[in-house]
């Protein structure tokens, strides 16, 4: 592997492991689930394939696309694990193939594999701790196959709105907790510097 293509798979991998793009793809998907809920909820006649879902995601992916020409790569610690650079996207392919199964469907509904779309970051988290896990992720781990039990127990119908509560709360919240961490350990050693 030459230096340029290294270069792009860390940068590819900071992306991946940037606290706050996690967390704001987290909340647009906490969104779409919960506007899909009233949608149905109260039978509005919107194409949220396109309208909700769509458009959502496209915009996301467009400024994912944008921030990674921003993003500089993440240096390696010695002697840290760096993450598998295959496990976040195998999982959201996994997510991705189930979501085209249940749209391409009769009744074109996902809401019936929602509790099984929770697993599959549950397994991810008990992956990527691999021999020495660490609490953050046994908690995630554990706060997914939680959350798919949940599920499972809720009326397919219902399934959005907690599922909404789930993204904010395994998403989007360790990943504000992250981000400010982030910031806090750059500002001291910006101070430290200055001294």
């Amino acid at each position: 592997m030459n230096y340029r293509t290294a270069y792009k798979l860390r940068k590819i991998q900071s992306l991946g492991q940037d606290p706050l793009l996690i967390g704001l793809w987290g909340l647009i998907l906490a969104k779409c689930c919960l506007l899909e809920h009233f949608v149905l909820r109260y039978a509005i006649p919107v194409d949220t394939g396109f309208y909700i879902w769509g458009l959502s995601i496209f915009m996301a992916a467009v400024a994912t696309i944008v921030l990674s020409g921003l993003v500089e790569p993440r240096l390696q610690m010695p002697g840290e694990k760096p993450d598998g650079p295959w496990l976040w996207p195998a999982v959201a392919g996994v997510i991705l193939l189930f979501l085209l199964f249940g749209l391409s469907g009769s009744n074109r509904s996902i809401t019936g594999l929602l509790p099984i779309m929770c697993l599959v970051p549950s397994f991810a988290f008990i992956l990527q701790g691999g021999g020495k896990p660490r609490l953050a992720q046994m908690l995630q781990a554990f706060g997914w196959l939680l959350a798919a039990g949940f599920l499972f127990l809720v009326p397919a119908r219902l399934r959005l709105m907690p599922l909404s509560g789930v993204l904010i709360t395994l998403i989007v919240l360790p990943c504000a907790l992250r981000f400010l961490k982030n910031r806090r350990d750059i500002r001291q050693a910006m101070r430290a510097l200055q001294k």
